[in-house]
């Protein structure tokens, strides 16, 4: 045997031992669990070796290697080496041995999910350097986590892994399916949990393994749901792709923002801004999938008496939700495995705000499910409804209709998803969907199957244009209050803003707001979702000509001090907003007073004490001092502009201020940081 394969092997035989030693040096926290490594060397007669990798760990990098047998020379050069370039390390994954690791790893999942401190403290460390080494070591390391959590889903946890690393993911689930029989009715995992998925399928697109199976909904399964008022497949579906695709371990660093769940927002559309939503108030998620919304609400309610409530019918996205909870450590929300349709039944009591948003369009009976949630909300309760835009998925729709046609008879899921791979792959230009792809190709790239399986073979989908919209929550006995979404979203229902003739703008505001909203579609022509606040109610908004309201941003904006300045030395321009990512800028028109206005804005002053202090800055020093009539004036084509954006809400002087997202996100980095 030559030296280069001597060498080769000599890495391989040591690639853990190499890349702890590269981890140490760059992250200091993973130095304990090395040391212990190198004690137990030590003793096994490596001294040498392991003194140079202690000089190593102290910052030396010059060294004399005489004392060094050439194996350890290999090894040592190899770290250094590391140090400088990662991508020379060899390759680990190629060195695991899946039937050594696998029971040991197995083993240190079932103790740590009993909250062995010793064994989370090792499967962190574990997960953190295969982490740090990338490639599919990585996709391992973030496949521990979520085999703890009790996600068996070979299917998933293999996405877009080699064959070596697949392996050993095969290899834990077995294995735990070992010790979880051994152990009987005492296991981890209950009999009713999702099945064990027995061996790896489609490891690369479009390979399906036939020894593979997924989860089979059956009537068993959970004698509370009623099978006859929802459909299997549907349940089904999310049981095996649970959505959105989220790794709980993301709570530790940010949180996931949803468009209709900061309490200043519910105040501001379903409560006039008069109500402080963190007072003995009750929120339910209605179809709440692996958690955002639930997830949202509950961190903003943090320490208060309000309470939120979860509702799935699919045991895997509750199980994801679950643990995101208890990753936030979050204890304020209660959960419930059953269909939105049995709500009247449950005897879980009345909501003053329920969020169901992405669920009714795919019921079979959309209208018997909006009347499953009038049943349990408060007369003067709001919701947040979330449904699919028929024009602006029109390709995806195609792409339902020619792969249904494809797959007719195929009941196997993953035969059904191999198919839609091959033809995404094979679309030709002038493909409708195709034309578009760019709109969904970001999901699909971070939920790979996932996605794939709710945009193309979702059994069930149903999509409104507006007047049918309009049609459907007036059926069921609401009033539409506001369509609204993300930064920028609400505005697309202008049609104006697609219009630069003044006569046929003025023609266009003319017309009933609805109409304008529908002209709006047409001519968007890309709007994918309608989200809204409905309620029982007509007068639920925050009424801008109150002078006890409180104007806020829901952002983080300039003192006003310095938006003053900016306007004042452009008196004649208007206020430039930008956002980027896709946002359209904002321009909020600037009229004699605009400045001022925008002076006294601090998300504390009324509008009583901003008009006030206007009206007593010392530029107008007593003279031509604008009346209360014109800084109301003002003020309406301000709010008009800037609420109609998501940029601007009111709430009443004696509601404490909301925490807006980037305070949350910070909030959530010094809980991680403390918690070490």
């Amino acid at each position: 045997m030559d030296d280069a394969v001597d060498s080769q092997q000599v890495l391989q035989e040591h690639a853990d031992l190499i890349y702890r030693v590269v981890g140490a040096c760059e992250t200091p926290e993973l130095f304990p669990d090395l040391d212990e490594l190198l004690l137990q060397a030590d003793q096994n007669g490596w001294n040498n070796l392991v003194a140079v990798i202690r000089r190593i760990l102290k910052g030396e990098r010059h060294l004399q290697l005489e004392n060094l047998d050439g194996e350890d020379k290999i090894i040592i050069a190899s770290i250094l080496q590391g140090i400088q370039d990662r991508a020379s390390l060899p390759d680990l994954v190629s060195a695991i041995d899946a039937n050594v690791a696998s029971p040991t790893l197995a083993a240190m999942i079932v103790a740590a999910r009993s909250r062995d401190q010793r064994a989370l403290d090792s499967l962190a460390v574990v997960e953190a350097q295969m982490m740090q080494a990338g490639g599919d070591l990585a996709r391992i390391g973030s496949a521990l986590r979520r085999l703890m959590t009790g996600d068996y889903q070979v299917n998933r946890l293999c996405d877009s892994m080699g064959s070596t690393g697949a392996n050993v993911i095969v290899n834990i689930v077995k294995e735990l399916e070992r010790i979880e029989a051994a152990v009987g009715s005492g296991s981890v995992k209950s009999a009713s949990a999702v099945p064990l998925v027995e061996s790896l399928h489609e490891l690369e697109p479009g390979h399906v393994h036939e020894q593979s199976r997924l989860v089979q909904v059956t009537g068993e399964q959970n004698k509370d749901i009623e099978d006859g008022k929802y459909l299997r497949s549907v349940r089904q579906q999310y049981e095996n792709y649970p959505y959105p695709k989220r790794n709980p371990e993301d709570e530790r660093r940010t949180i996931f923002v949803t468009p209709t769940e900061h309490l200043g927002k519910i105040s501001h559309y379903g409560f006039g801004g008069i109500r402080d939503l963190r007072k003995r108030t009750r929120f339910l998620v209605a179809g709440g999938g692996t958690g955002d919304a639930a997830i949202y609400l509950a961190e903003q309610l943090r320490g208060t008496d309000s309470e939120v409530v979860y509702l799935d019918l699919s045991s895997a996205s509750m199980s994801i939700a679950k643990e995101r909870a208890r990753v936030r450590g979050l204890e304020n929300i209660s959960w419930h495995h059953n269909s939105l349709l049995e709500l009247s039944h449950m005897d879980i009591g009345e909501f003053d705000y329920i969020n169901c948003c992405g669920v009714l369009h795919h019921l079979e009976d959309p209208a018997e499910g909006l009347e499953a949630l009038k049943s349990v909300l408060k007369q003067d309760g709001c919701m947040a409804l979330m449904v699919y835009a028929e024009y602006g998925r029109t390709g995806v729709y195609h792409m339902q209709k020619l792969l249904r046609m494809l797959n007719e008879g195929e009941e196997d899921i993953e035969a059904n998803l191999a198919n839609a791979r091959v033809i995404l792959r094979n679309l030709p230009e002038t493909n409708w969907y195709k034309r578009d792809e760019t709109r969904w190709k970001s999901e699909i790239d971070a939920d790979g199957n996932i996605a794939i399986y709710d945009l193309f073979l979702h059994s069930k989908d149903r999509a409104y244009t507006i007047p049918q919209l309009y049609e459907w929550i007036e059926d069921g006995g609401f009033k539409l209050i506001a369509l609204t979404g993300f930064i920028g979203h609400s505005r697309k229902y202008d049609p104006c803003r697609y219009v630069n003739d003044e006569s046929l703008r003025q023609k266009l505001g003319s017309m009933p707001v609805r109409k304008q909203q529908a002209l709006a579609e047409l001519l968007n022509g890309g709007i994918k979702t309608h989200t809204a606040y409905v309620s029982r109610n007509s007068d639920t908004v925050a009424n801008a000509n109150r002078l006890d309201m409180i104007p806020y941003y829901t952002f983080r904006f300039a003192p006003g001090e310095q938006v003053f300045q900016g306007l004042a030395r452009n008196p004649d321009k208007p206020l430039h907003l930008t956002f980027g990512g896709g946002v359209d800028d904002v321009f909020v028109e600037q009229r004699p007073y605009t400045r001022y206005i925008f002076k006294y804005i601090d998300g504390n002053r009324t509008l009583a004490e901003i008009f006030d202090r206007a009206q007593h800055d010392r530029e107008f020093m007593g003279r031509n001092t604008p009346s209360l009539e014109d800084l109301s004036t003002e003020f309406k084509v301000i709010s008009e502009t800037l609420i109609g954006n998501e940029l601007l809400l009111l709430r009443g002087d004696s509601i404490p201020p909301y925490s807006n997202p980037d305070d949350l996100i910070e909030r959530t980095l010094l809980r991680a940081r403390s918690l070490g």
